[in-house]
């Protein structure tokens, strides 16, 4: 897979699987505490999409920080500040703190994936790029897997406290041990200056990918806020079943990842991604029984595992060294945009039709998206 494997870049892997442990450890926790405190559907739902807010509010200046003082610098900010919020979870017990506290933890990690996935891009030539990033994301996977097995045992044998201590502990570790980005990125980036933001709506390679991220990912916010919610309230069981094998398989996907866009045109494969996400949201529309709850999990996993690596790459690909966190934080707002709308308006939906209604209709509104893309953008995609 890659001919020479830098010393920093195990090291990066490590420290992004400990960063994403601590963002999946509340995904699954946070929509049943939310719901124990009396919260409506509506309610959680603004609540679970605000930290999407703040990270959108920060996402694009975090990307110029990176580009011009590189990425050391905003990640240890970052750490610091997620640990401090992390901890104020446990004085939010009403929407309106913690609105406030979820979207304060946004702004806190906005630099996040921009700075350690560019980092960890320009560790490796072009040619190895998709590799790299699959890679890089597998490990962010493995630390969302570990963290929804252990979050819900944690939250349920123990407490929320328990699990606020766990997040914000590791997020303390992170702050003290998270390896530096190449010395010769930040030097190169520094003298560059910035691309006007206009730049990326008008560049192909970079809003196509965005635009699709913020589609998938509206499906994926809404599956992982309200589909525990759902099972709880109903007193449902499938809730562990699905998470298990979420993790697993987008585990396993991550090592086809490569082999599957070395045989699959990226701009096919995109489309191939947009019509899973739709047909495993119809699944938990309309069938809860664990047996379908099994299988959902474990397509969300593929279509997800191959979502992001596959978008990135294409946008590694055309990014030229010195824009490249700013391309990527650009990028990162489709998934912020992405899960606040999947949060939000599922919430909303919820309230005004129910779970399947609202369910069948996110997925419409991904199918839609899909046959606007086969039409319109798949060609443009296709082009060099």
């Amino acid at each position: 897979m890659f001919d020479k494997v830098p010393a920093q870049y195990p090291k990066l892997l490590v420290g992004n699987m400990f960063f994403w442990y601590t963002m999946f450890l509340f995904m699954p926790v946070l929509p049943m505490y939310y719901h124990r405190l009396g919260m409506g559907k509506d309610e959680i739902g603004l609540a679970i999409g605000a930290l999407n807010l703040g990270s959108f509010a920060l996402r694009i200046w975090s990307g110029r920080a990176v580009d011009k003082y590189g990425g050391k610098r905003v990640l240890k900010a970052g750490f610091l500040l997620s640990t401090i919020f992390i901890l104020c979870y446990l004085f939010a017990d009403n929407v309106y703190s913690a609105i406030i506290v979820r979207f304060l933890h946004g702004a806190s990690i906005a630099g996040y994936s921009s700075a350690a996935l560019a980092g960890a891009a320009a560790m490796f030539p072009l040619s190895a790029a998709t590799a790299a990033i699959a890679v890089f994301s597998l490990f962010s996977q493995i630390g969302g897997g570990l963290a929804s097995g252990s979050a819900l045992w944690i939250y349920e044998n123990w407490s929320f406290f328990a699990v606020v201590m766990v997040g914000a502990a590791v997020s303390l570790l992170i702050f003290f041990f998270y390896p530096d980005l190449p010395e010769q990125e930040r030097a190169e980036v520094d003298t560059t200056p910035p691309l006007p933001l206009t730049a990326f709506f008008r560049d192909k390679y970079v809003s196509v990918p965005t635009l699709t991220l913020l589609f998938t990912h509206s499906s994926y916010g809404a599956v992982m806020t309200f589909l525990p919610v759902f099972l709880v309230s109903g007193h449902l069981p499938g809730a562990a079943y699905f998470y298990m094998a979420y993790a697993i398989s987008i585990v396993v996907t991550r090592f086809f990842v490569d082999r599957v866009c070395s045989s699959i045109p990226p701009h096919r494969l995109v489309l191939y991604i947009i019509i899973s996400f739709a047909l495993e949201i119809f699944v938990v529309a309309f069938f809860h029984q664990p047996v379908f709850l099994i299988f959902a999990g474990a397509w969300l996993g593929v279509a997800f595992g191959f979502a992001f690596p596959v978008l990135a790459s294409v946008i590694n690909r055309h990014a030229s060294a010195a824009t490249r966190g700013s391309a990527f934080a650009f990028f990162s707002t489709g998934s912020d945009i992405g899960h606040l709308f999947g949060a939000v308006a599922m919430g909303f939906l919820i309230e005004w039709g129910g779970h399947s209604l609202a369910f069948a209709g996110m997925g419409c509104w991904l199918l839609l998206y899909g046959l606007y893309y086969a039409k319109f953008l798949m060609a443009k995609m296709a082009e060099n």
